[in-house]
């Protein structure tokens, strides 16, 4: 039986009507709510690589889309022990307008905690 996706999103599917692992707006959100949060650990390891991958190629900026205060405090807190080389600047993303005051609340804060390579970009 083929399950159709949630009002506002999109599974996209090939051919024979087979997903194709591409989700659309809420169908995509409606599997982020759904899967396990990765460690404290875990995030900073995938930092730390990400990092890397992007000095290699000569990036020295980064804007996040998808940016929330979790990882702009895990972010700040490299950047304070000199682990962050790239600027960056994040948006905090709000999921539908009932999130927009929770990703506005978050926005403010991050703004407060100063960071020398991190700025608030906006909400997305």
């Amino acid at each position: 039986m083929k399950k159709e996706a949630p009002p506002g999103g999109v599974v996209v599917r090939d051919e024979k009507g087979m997903p194709t692992g591409i989700l659309i707006d809420n169908a995509k959100i409606e599997v982020d709510l759904r899967l396990p949060s990765f460690s404290s650990e875990q995030n900073i390891h995938f930092y730390h690589s990400a990092i890397r991958c992007l000095r290699s190629a000569g990036f020295t900026h980064v804007r996040d889309m998808t940016g929330s205060l979790a990882q702009w405090k895990m972010l700040r807190d490299l950047d304070l022990n000199g682990e962050l080389p790239l600027y960056t600047e994040m948006n905090f993303v709000a999921e539908d307008f009932k999130d927009f005051h929770r990703a506005l609340a978050e926005a403010k804060e991050a703004r407060n905690l100063k960071s020398n390579r991190m700025r608030v970009s906006g909400i997305k």
